[in-house]
């Protein structure tokens, strides 16, 4: 099938926001140090992804009765049974199997209802990925392709102009575990798994986004793994690899140590349904998804360093440059007041001449807590 509105617009998101599982069907189920089960075809899966084409009716019971009927009489001809499960992002349907089948069946069942329904715009298996096994490093001495001169990333080098400072990278994985070297860099996260096996945690979606480990025992997952596999917290490694807390004569050191992680649970026992990895992307960037709080750090980042920019670095530059006289004359502390109060003088007509011609509201619109600017 062609790349679908979902998948686009997923990969789109995905831009802002790093996916640290590194996700894909080629990955394997992570388990413990030394364990991991390959995954050399797409795991099989109980889900399909149906989006409707705009103004198809569907909001009350009735009409989504009626609206599934083709979808499920052609499930029915491959001998399984569809069920509504929810609405997704994009307001995509997610529908239920009532058993697993593999990826291929789930693909031509898909093909079979965008044949049989002209109102289904796409329809495609909700797949279920998994994290890629990684190794347990555990000292910044080990890490050396942070600074071996042949291959490493000269990271000694690059923390000389930026250690991350002002930076929120959205890590969509397993979780994290409270842990010393990634306390003071984890921000509030947000759990989007929909299922309870999967989730482990005894419940649904909430703001959680604490890792209670992916344990699984061997055939738990559709007949995966092979054998019992022990918790990756691959989430936390990920997490820790991008910023753990450095300079502090312990554990490792962050790559961008500074920088803050915002946590959001997609994966959990046998991996996560890219329903919800869509709706954690979606979350993460800024978007909205139905019945969680919106993200408004992520969405008006932009809004908020230029605003950080404006107030603080401007002044600085221009002590530099056009109002270095001024600098000179009234010393610092008298410059930096006078020409902050000064700017934020200034802000109104810029902001009114923005609003003329970029039809621009607010720099910075934040309506959760009453906040605007």
């Amino acid at each position: 099938m062609s790349p679908t509105p979902w998948g686009r617009a997923t990969h789109r998101l995905a831009l802002g926001a790093l996916v640290g599982a590194m996700l894909g069907p080629q990955a394997t189920i992570a388990g413990g140090p030394g364990v991991a089960t390959a995954v050399t075809q797409a795991s099989p899966t109980d889900r399909l992804i149906v989006k409707y084409r705009d103004g198809t009716p569907g909001a009350t019971a009735a009409q989504r009765g009626l609206l599934h009927r083709a979808a499920q009489d052609a499930a029915l001809r491959r001998g399984v049974q569809l069920t509504h499960l929810r609405i997704g992002v994009f307001d995509a349907h997610v529908m239920r199997l009532d058993r697993a089948l593999a990826h291929a069946d789930v693909q031509a069942l898909a093909r079979d209802i965008m044949a049989s329904d002209p109102d289904v715009a796409y329809a495609e298996p909700d797949r279920v990925l998994h994290p890629q096994f990684t190794p347990n490093d555990t000292q910044y001495g080990q890490q050396w392709h942070y600074f071996e001169a042949t291959a490493g990333i000269n990271l000694p080098a690059a923390w000389d102009k930026s250690t991350g400072s002002g930076v929120v990278v959205a890590v969509l994985d397993t979780g994290y575990r409270p842990h010393a070297d990634l306390a003071a860099n984890v921000l509030p996260g947000y759990d989007m798994i929909m299922d309870a096996f999967v989730a482990n945690d005894g419940t649904a979606r909430d703001n959680d986004a604490r890792d209670p480990g992916d344990h699984a025992s061997a055939g738990a997952c559709g007949g995966l793994p092979l054998e019992d596999e022990t918790s990756s917290w691959h989430g936390t490694h990920v997490a820790g690899t991008i910023a753990a807390v450095s300079n502090n004569a312990s554990g490792v050191a962050g790559v961008a140590f500074n920088a803050k992680i915002l946590p959001v649970r997609v994966l959990g026992r046998c991996g996560g349904y890219m329903s919800d990895i869509a709706a954690g992307i979606v979350w993460a960037s800024g978007g909205t998804v139905s019945g969680l709080p919106a993200n408004p750090l992520i969405r008006e980042s932009f809004g908020i360093v230029l605003v950080l920019v404006y107030v603080f670095v401007l002044p600085v530059v221009l002590a530099r440059t056009s109002f270095k006289v001024f600098y000179e004359k009234l010393g610092g502390p008298r410059y930096y007041v006078t020409v902050i109060l000064f700017l934020m003088m200034m802000s109104l007509p810029l902001k009114m001449l923005a609003r003329w011609i970029f039809n621009l509201k607010y720099v910075v619109a934040i309506p959760e807590i009453f906040f605007n600017i």
